[in-house]
């Protein structure tokens, strides 16, 4: 595992919500990162059915536009604003999440992420707006 990826899977460990969903890193650049999650019964929207609810779609969305950002600079402190498509159902399936880092000011990044099941169908997509560490200096200074 390279200094990167080692990096990304420390930070999401360190966060509760994020072990429990069960990421797993399998990429890490400064231009883009990949997840894995398992399915897990407990991401069920429906008993019988199956399907991936959209919360957990959506925190994918939002967790992995987050650690692009952070692979390619301090992590950011919140995310602003976040956009998701729900494009198919994803049912009883394990699921990949790529982002990359759209565009990048000293305050604010933005990213774009997808989400794919097993058999790498698009899922979802969508994007996020995070503010950065630099935003906060950039704000009392004023």
């Amino acid at each position: 595992m390279g200094a990167e990826l080692t990096a990304l899977q420390a930070l999401i460990d360190d966060a509760p919500f994020h072990r429990w969903l069960g990421i797993k890193a399998i990429l890490a650049t400064a231009d883009s990162i990949e997840l894995m999650v398992a399915w897990q019964p407990d991401f069920s929207g429906h008993s019988e059915r199956h399907y991936v609810h959209g919360g957990i779609l959506s925190s994918l969305v939002d967790l992995a536009g987050y650690y692009a950002v952070a692979v390619r600079r301090s992590p950011p402190i919140s995310t602003v604003d976040l956009h998701v498509d729900f494009l198919r159902a994803a049912i009883a399936t394990d699921l990949r999440v790529s982002a990359s880092v759209e565009n990048d000011t000293r305050a604010l990044a933005w990213s774009k992420a997808q989400v794919f099941d097993a058999e790498g169908n698009v899922v979802a997509m969508g994007r996020g707006l995070y503010r950065t560490p630099d935003f906060l200096s950039q704000s009392r200074r004023k």
